[in-house]
């Protein structure tokens, strides 16, 4: 990851939910959440796939 990436992810919305007072949630609300999380978790996933498969068709493509 350059700095420039990195730069963005630290002001963003992820890292705040990452350090929000869970304490205060209710079980309901706690449960929503990791269902949403791990639905984001599977999205980005299938992104990394996405790009090792176009990296390994154009690593084929040059040798």
């Amino acid at each position: 990851m350059d700095d420039e990436e990195f730069e963005l992810m630290e002001g963003s919305t992820l890292q705040d939910i990452c350090q929000e007072d869970l304490d205060v949630h209710s079980v309901e609300y706690l449960e929503e959440r990791i269902g949403m999380l791990k639905a984001e978790i599977t999205r980005t996933e299938a992104a990394i796939a996405g790009k090792k498969g176009a990296r390994s068709a154009a690593e084929d493509f040059f040798k």
